[in-house]
């Protein structure tokens, strides 16, 4: 039995679970997935805080019971829809004694590749929605919700003044759980990019437009699959698509974030331009604020004294 505390009551699972699932004819019974539900349950915690996912699996993490209701709806759906992408290899298979099958009966047989490749990216864009959801609530809902009212999770940055609706203005981005994801990439790329081109860092839209472009070029190269945003994924499966599969994902991705990384690179020439230019502005100020000397004017009829 695993120590991990999770949101759902394993004698009851299917018929609570089958409701908050998309599409699915559930009968599975808990011990079953367990395992995938209680990696995601860490996973879950890494998003909005141990405490505070402890505190929703027990009730208690608000004294107001709608939106404690509300917020456990949320991340169950959530977490039930990671955990079928988890789980989904293990759901079409049949692993036994004497080897692996796959399910094939009078009526069913299992799908085609394309359709589970479908099924998981679907799984994976109604966990982060329901996710989104959760965390919109806690936001707006903060002073209620005092385990993520100024928590590292709810906003890490600190001093880096990059928000999410930079992210949805440049790159077509507004998901609340990828930014929570990506914020200690965004801080490597403020460091990386922005800290070491000027000793006074601020936002201006060239450096927040470079910044969303490097941040999701690198995403791109590093974060699993699951983490990615679903404009990177839809480019990913498309590029798979046009050469059926035929390449390897790295291959695919690197050439993706290579797309990205290539607009970030001229975003951060053009702005290394603009700070050449301002730096010899102020070198121009400088020196013409600076008092002059004037030679005085002497005439044959001005006075010595020697």
């Amino acid at each position: 039995m695993s120590g991990i505390k999770t949101p759902f009551d394993k004698d009851t699972f299917s018929e609570d679970a089958k409701p908050l699932i998309s599409g699915i004819d559930l009968d599975l019974e808990y011990e079953n997935i367990e395992s995938s539900i209680s990696k995601v349950a860490i996973d879950c915690m890494d998003i909005i805080g141990k405490k505070l996912y402890n505190n929703l699996c027990s009730g208690s993490a608000t004294e107001d019971k709608n939106l404690q209701a509300e917020a456990l709806d949320y991340l169950k759906r959530a977490m039930l829809h990671f955990c079928l992408y988890e789980h989904l290899i293990f759901l079409i298979t049949r692993v036994k004694n004497s080897g692996v099958t796959v399910a094939k009966t009078e009526h069913e047989t299992t799908i085609f590749k394309y359709q589970q490749l479908e099924l998981q990216d679907k799984f994976i864009s109604l966990g982060w929605f329901w996710m989104n959801q959760l965390i919109v609530l806690l936001n707006e809902n903060a002073e209620k919700f005092p385990d993520w009212s100024g928590s590292d999770e709810q906003n890490s940055l600190g001093d880096i003044p990059i928000e999410l609706s930079d992210f949805k203005k440049w790159v077509s981005v507004n998901d609340e759980y990828f930014f929570i994801v990506i914020q200690s990439l965004i801080r490597e790329v403020w460091m990386d990019c922005v800290e070491s081109r000027t000793i006074e860092p601020k936002k201006t839209d060239a450096v927040a437009r470079a910044l969303c472009y490097e941040v999701m070029g690198r995403a791109c190269k590093r974060l699993s699959y699951f983490l990615l945003p679903e404009p990177i994924r839809r480019d990913i499966s498309s590029e798979m698509g046009k050469n059926h599969a035929a390449q390897e994902d790295k291959t695919v991705r690197e050439r993706i974030a290579d797309i990205y990384l290539g607009k970030a690179a001229s975003y951060w020439t053009g702005w290394e331009v603009d700070l050449k230019s301002e730096a010899v502005k102020e070198q121009q100020k400088k020196v013409s604020d600076q008092p002059r000397f004037t030679a005085p004017r002497i005439s044959q009829n001005d006075s010595f004294v020697y």
